[in-house]
């Protein structure tokens, strides 16, 4: 898409505040025969607080390994973030895909 920035920076850690609510959620699948697990995606949600709106939950950044895109798991995964982070923010830019789902 043209552009590639870090979500996160080190200046924005304080180890005197309380834990941060932000979370990245990782997409795993199983290799069937195996034990194996493998870590395909993963999505970053943080909670924003707004001069102009209220505070709500924003997703912030998603990949997937690209062997595994258009495969559904977003998807699937959709009324599970849902229920964790209700009414979440879309951060722009967002790809066509993103914007398509």
């Amino acid at each position: 898409m043209g552009f590639d920035f870090p979500p996160y920076t080190a200046n924005e850690s304080d180890f005197d505040a309380k834990p941060s609510p932000d979370r990245v959620l990782v997409f795993s699948k199983s290799q069937p025969g195996t034990d194996a697990v493998y870590f395909i995606g993963a999505v970053g949600v943080r909670w924003a607080e707004w001069s102009d709106a209220p505070p709500c939950w924003s997703l912030t950044w998603a990949w997937l390994h690209p062997y595994e895109r258009r495969k559904g798991h977003l998807t699937r995964a959709w009324p599970i973030l849902i229920e964790m982070f209700p009414n979440p923010h879309m951060e722009p830019p967002l790809s066509e895909a993103m914007e398509r789902f």
